[in-house]
């Protein structure tokens, strides 16, 4: 058996304010994954686990990041589970992860 870690980038955007946007389409699963918001970006991006209902979530400012990973070692977590939104259109995020 292999132990090889495969790393992967890609970044996200959300093109119309106040319209939560999943990370990816599908289901892409992780082991662990880093969400960091463009330093660029005008304002901070909130971060949310499901696509409506609820308040809860998190902030991260322009070039900061947040981390996810599983509550156990063999947890996956699905990152189309994941959603961003802000109030400035366009702002973004780059997502690695590991699978």
């Amino acid at each position: 058996m292999s132990d090889t870690t495969h790393f992967h980038t890609a970044s996200r955007d959300v093109p119309a304010p106040a319209t939560r946007q999943p990370l990816f389409a599908s289901e892409t699963l992780a082991i662990e994954a880093i969400v960091q918001a463009n330093p660029l970006n005008t304002t901070a991006i909130l971060v949310y686990d499901r696509l409506v209902g609820g308040v809860q979530g998190a902030e991260i400012l322009p070039g900061d990041a947040i981390t996810f990973n599983g509550a156990w070692v063999m947890d996956l977590i699905n990152l189309a589970d994941i959603f961003i939104d802000t109030i400035t259109a366009d702002d973004n995020v780059t997502i690695t992860w590991r699978d």
